[in-house]
């Protein structure tokens, strides 16, 4: 069993004969969910089964999402935490927020130049509200650990301070976190 992300490879249409909570790209399968991968190589089939539990959570706090929506101010962010035991904590009564004063330090125009509907992020909390997290991403730690590509879905790769497409050669910008997952 292992821990995945929303867009990790789970295993390909020749493999398995039915999958649950995955979406299929070009004869692959990749995980629909945070939560736990598992196979069962008998029957042939795979599943990410969302594993959910509520917690308390407070300013200072690190957190990681996935962007929902982006506008030219803010991005609203469905917030998670991975958790010991290969549980993921879910943060269900809160979306985040990250307005465009608490996503770089350096003046930023537009959002949608640091974040795309999709990213995977990693953010600290700043306050938290009754109905949302506001965070933050200001700092080198925090911005965008995994990230799609716009024109054909496949992971981005961090080079040189840009993503880039191994399958299509797109180049793409974010807010790239010190910790982006793949690539140097």
């Amino acid at each position: 069993m292992k821990t995945d992300i929303p867009g990790d490879f789970v295993g390909t249409e020749e493999e398995f004969l039915s999958v649950r909570g995955c979406y299929s790209d070009d004869n692959n399968y990749y995980s629909m969910y945070l939560g736990i991968e598992e196979i069962d190589e008998k029957k042939r089939q795979a599943q990410v089964k969302s594993v959910k539990q509520n917690v308390r959570i407070g300013r200072g706090s690190i957190v990681y999402g996935t962007v929902e929506t982006v506008t030219d101010k803010m991005a609203q962010v469905s917030l998670f935490h991975p958790d010991t035991d290969h549980k993921v904590i879910y943060f269900p009564n809160y979306r985040g927020i990250l307005r465009i004063a608490d996503a770089d330090q350096k003046f930023v125009e537009n959002m949608r130049d640091l974040f795309v509907t999709g990213d995977i992020i990693k953010a600290k909390v700043e306050r938290v509200e009754p109905d949302a997290m506001i965070i933050t991403t200001k700092y080198p730690e925090y911005g965008v650990i995994k990230a799609f590509c716009s024109k054909c879905r496949q992971p981005l790769y961090k080079s040189k301070g840009k993503l880039m497409c191994l399958k299509c050669g797109n180049l793409e910008d974010r807010k790239i976190s010190t910790e982006y997952l793949l690539g140097a």
